[in-house]
């Protein structure tokens, strides 16, 4: 995955951005810049730069720092992801207005009534309390654990439960099982960002703070007792916690895939009423399902049977609180606010109000109006220009294929047979008007915003669930990037990457500005992307999105090789590198390998089309991988993201006359190669 590291719970995906261009700057020059043009920018008639000029600190040598040389001017500025975002989203809620037109019964009309309702706080705070009364009420009455797997089951009313539950291809079991939509049970619960928040005595700190406000959501919803009933939730928690399976463990795709049925679900984990959950989630005339991580599933369902009913409806109340606080009184937001540690004022900002508004109605936003906001986004000739790219990156990964030393013969003919398969979709919508599941939710005349809410989370897995009904193309991912995402994926099963629409501004990519920029910036997103079929998770699923390892016991001992000298000028010499753990070593190595791939593709574009690719005096080599680090501006990974892959490649060293004498230098013999 390509991303900017963050915690996501079940769901792949990651951000990134946009950034202010241009400045003059007077220091030294840089080598290989023209010191009479340090102050301007000359390009072509037409062009852009491609890179912030004005961000590059050139007093620090490009080797002894890169990642502060590249960003030093403005590195506590803010984020190129986060830009990226906030124009996206501007461009959504206008397309929203306009996909909606003059008619309030269409889908995009209830889809943009619903984002409307949700920035109205006024109307919000008027309401107060009073929503949250019968939903409450409803969670009160949980009485068995029959009641509590039907609640379990219900994405509305319990929207953080021990069991995850989503739609996603896969095959039943081995090489030669057909690929289908099925139900995926993972495992969940945890309020905190990950289990180690539980655990480590370090983080004694995050965890009071944490219990401080479960005590205030619970005194919220008057419950008897809050304090003590939310130490029982913490404790509840941290059971959990306890329970689950390291991120590592979990994220390896060969661990974390057991097909099973659901008439078997009971005596792999029992204690957990699953009929009565699957007859909840409509599910219970499926035959075949997928656990993730089967021994935590296990032990979470004996910890459901074990916990008093009292304290899952203490945890389920808080949880639900917690969930709908951007669409509570103030008092409600006021308290979510400050647990995040972000004010409540910034957050109501217009601008960050709107995104966390899509970001509530996404599903629904993604089905009704989707492909016009993705054309609005990126028009037509931004789709063809990043098209052209896409494939020039494809033809330098199919050449690096074909002559990589790091994969045995064997294992090379069947990445390139995964290649020749694979499909990179660049923007993640239909045209408009000729694709996308149509949604006929509305609202019933004074229903609240929190029973719209409601029903909408519930809506989207009724539409995600029809896909257990039908075949389908398995060519066609279950789940893309909203428009206004700043994303990049690459889906195993149907081996596709998908590069959404926001994805496709600068500094990402501008169809006027100099390629080597583009190269630096989405080329090396999109190599990155493609990577990942042919790394150490990749190898455990075929061109036909099987799983069926293809790599030998030569070729997982090259990638860990590889992988070991990645994560040594990292800094994480000590950290265990396998094939059988998703760690960082596999986005290091993603990133090396999409670098590599996009700067072949910028040489092989420029020998062919030529055309000159200097900004400012800085030459196209140096704007390649200028492009690539200022992607990691703000970033708390930029220091390393940025120089890490550039320093494993010999062009890195060419483009900025970087020698042993340099800080950041690594020697021939231990830079790492991705293939």
């Amino acid at each position: 995955m390509f991303k900017n590291k963050q915690n996501q719970s079940v769901k792949i995906a990651f951000t990134i951005g946009a950034m202010v261009l241009l400045a003059g700057c007077g220091d030294a020059p840089t080598e290989g810049r023209d010191a009479d043009n340090a102050d301007g920018v000359t390009l072509a008639a037409g062009r852009t730069p491609g890179i912030d000029v004005g961000t590059i600190n050139r007093a620090i040598r490009p080797g002894e720092d890169f990642a502060a040389h590249a960003n030093g001017r403005r590195a506590a500025g803010p984020s190129p992801f986060g830009m990226a975002r906030q124009a996206a989203v501007a461009t959504t809620i206008s397309s929203l207005e306009e996909a909606a037109g003059g008619d309030a019964t269409t889908p995009a009309a209830v889809a943009a009534a619903r984002v409307s309702a949700c920035m109205a706080l006024a109307a919000i705070d008027a309401s107060g309390f009073a929503p949250f009364a019968a939903p409450l009420a409803e969670l009160r009455a949980i009485s068995t654990m029959e009641d509590l797997a039907r609640v379990f089951a219900d994405p509305g009313l319990a929207p953080l439960a021990p069991f995850a539950f989503y739609i996603a291809d896969a095959p039943a079991s081995g090489p030669e099982a057909a690929i289908a939509p099925r139900l995926h049970i993972a495992q969940n619960g945890l309020g905190l960002s990950d289990r180690m928040a539980y655990l480590d005595p370090a983080r004694f700190e995050e965890r009071t703070r944490y219990g401080d406000y479960l005590t205030t959501l619970l005194e919220m919803a008057a419950a008897p007792d809050a304090a003590a009933a939310a130490e029982a939730v913490l404790d509840l928690e941290t059971a959990i916690a306890t329970r689950h399976w390291t991120e590592a463990k979990a994220a390896s795709r060969d661990l974390s895939h057991r097909p099973a049925t659901l008439a078997s679900l009971a005596a792999i984990a029992p204690g957990f009423a699953w009929r009565a959950w699957t007859d909840a989630l409509g599910v219970s005339e499926v035959n075949d399902v997928v656990l993730r991580e089967d021994t935590a599933l296990a032990a979470l369902a004996m910890l459901v049977a074990e916990t008093p009913v009292e304290t899952w409806r203490a945890y389920l109340v808080a949880h639900f609180l917690d969930a709908y606080a951007g669409i509570g009184p103030q008092a409600l937001r006021a308290a979510s606010a400050e647990f995040a540690g972000r004010s409540l004022d910034d957050l109501e900002a217009p601008a960050a109000r709107a995104d966390a508004c899509l970001e509530r109605n996404r599903d629904l936003v993604v089905a009704t109006a989707g492909d016009l906001i993705s054309w609005r986004i990126a028009p037509t000739d931004v789709r063809a220009a990043s098209d052209t790219l896409a494939w020039d990156v494809r033809a330098a990964v199919e050449d690096r294929l074909s002559a990589s030393d790091q994969l045995t013969e064997t294992a090379r003919v069947e990445a390139t047979r995964k290649l020749a398969a694979l499909t990179i979709l660049v923007g993640d919508m239909p045209e408009p008007g000729q694709g996308g599941p149509r949604s006929t939710l509305a609202s019933a005349p004074g229903q609240s915003l929190l029973v719209d809410a409601i029903e909408t989370s519930r809506w989207a897995w009724r539409q995600a669930a029809t896909r257990l009904e039908a075949s389908g193309d398995r060519r066609a991912p279950a789940w893309r990037p909203a428009p206004w995402e700043p994303t990049a994926v690459y889906d195993p099963a149907s081996n596709t990457v998908m590069i959404s629409a926001a994805l496709l501004q600068p500094p990402f990519f501008d169809p006027n500005a100099t390629p080597a920029a583009n190269f630096g910036a989405l080329g090396a997103i999109i190599g990155h992307e493609v990577a990942h079929a042919f790394d150490a998770q990749g190898r455990l699923v075929d061109a036909e999105g099987r799983m069926n390892a293809w790599w030998s016991e030569e070729d997982s001992s090259r990638w860990a090789h590889a992988a070991a000298l990645i994560a040594a000028s990292s800094g994480d010499a000590g950290e265990a590198v396998s094939t059988e753990s998703f760690n960082g070593a596999s986005e290091d190595l993603a990133d090396l390998a999409g670098l590599a791939a996009a700067h072949d593709a910028w040489r092989a574009r420029s020998a062919r089309d030529g055309g000159p690719d200097a900004v400012a005096g800085i030459d196209g080599a140096q704007v390649f991988f200028l492009a690539w680090a200022q992607l990691w501006r703000g970033g708390g990974d930029q220091f390393t993201r940025a120089s890490l892959a550039p320093r494993h490649l010999s062009a890195w060293y060419d483009a900025f006359s970087i020698d042993d004498s340099d800080g950041e230098y690594v020697p021939p013999t231990e830079r790492a190669k991705a293939w």
